[in-house]
């Protein structure tokens, strides 16, 4: 195995999260499928860093490159093997499972109460559950060569018909940022992809980013206010997400969104170093710069170069 197979997969499988499903007592079904009326747990919310756990203080140890791809396999057959998707909503102790493929969006009206006076995340913890099970199947496919993997990311991607990629509340969010983000990805791998699966995944692309992305611009980030502090919450990542999904699919608006991620990238670098030290703490920075990095990496070379060693710079 080679070293530039060994990075490849490195990355790709720190970015797909903690495998695994965390256990749920409620099941409510979508998309035609009858709801399951289910005992409520307790409401847990465990505010201690996940670091902190005692199942995770395992000192550091380097992964082996046997270690890795068995992990990457392992994952890869616990996901071929879900018929559903269960989604784990630790904040009000609910599991509440979507069927594969999830073809339509969600419909609110389907979803418990949440949390009083707030618009509850559903579709947020929805789509870090889809985009980390895509890159498994995207990882299994490329580095393993799982034809099964290949088969179910194509019929999961292909057969997407949202009426829109809008996130709760139905405006734009973080699950457009997420879906945006896993899109580009996919499509980047040009050479695994066949003419037909390719097309569908840019048609979806582009109504994603004519319909929910260009209106989303236009009111927020298409001014020539300032970039301050306060506009450089960890939701600009929908930003990093649209210009880096626009680049890939050579869509009208990359330019105008790949100049915008740019002015914010720099705003966000030189708030760093400002007295006020900007941070949402490490937890939201390192969310927010996980959309930063994938954004960088399709960057030319120059522009990368200046964006690490010149915006990025820090005392």
């Amino acid at each position: 195995m080679n070293s530039p197979y060994l990075v490849h997969l490195w990355w790709l499988v720190l970015s797909i999260g903690t495998a695994g499903i965390m256990a749920g007592r409620m099941s409510v079904g979508f998309a035609g499928q009858d709801s399951c009326s289910c005992e409520f747990s307790p409401l847990p919310y465990e505010t201690s860093a996940y670091e902190l756990a005692p199942q995770w203080r395992t000192g550091n140890k380097l992964w082996s490159t046997a270690e890795l791809v068995g992990e990457l396999r392992r994952r890869a057959e616990w996901e071929k093997s879900r018929q559903e998707l269960n989604v784990y909503y630790y904040r009000i102790g609910y599991t509440l499972a979507f069927p594969l493929p999830l073809t339509c969006r969600p419909d609110p009206k389907g979803f418990p109460p949440g949390i009083r006076e707030i618009q509850y995340p559903w579709l947020t913890w929805l789509s870090w559950e889809l985009d980390e099970r895509w890159r498994i199947l995207l990882a299994a496919w490329k580095f393993l060569q799982d034809d099964q993997a290949r088969g179910l990311l194509e019929k999961e991607l292909g057969s997407l018909a949202w009426e829109n990629y809008r996130g709760d509340g139905n405006v734009v969010g973080l699950p457009t940022g997420h879906l945006s983000g896993v899109f580009a990805t996919a499509l980047s791998q040009a050479d695994i992809w066949t003419d037909d699966h390719r097309a569908a995944l840019v048609r979806t692309s582009f109504q994603l980013l004519d319909e929910d992305i260009a209106p989303w611009f236009e009111k927020t980030w298409a001014d020539h206010k300032p970039i301050t502090s306060p506009r450089l919450h960890n939701y600009v990542l929908i930003l990093f997400r649209a210009a880096q999904l626009a680049r890939v699919v050579n869509h009208p608006l990359a330019e105008r969104l790949d100049q915008r991620a740019e002015d914010v990238f720099r705003a966000w670098c030189e708030a760093r170093k400002a007295p006020t030290y900007h941070s949402e703490g490490i937890a939201y920075d390192g969310f927010l710069l996980d959309s930063v990095t994938e954004w960088l990496g399709g960057r030319p070379p120059q522009k990368k170069a200046e964006h690490l060693w010149g915006g990025a710079r820090t005392p």
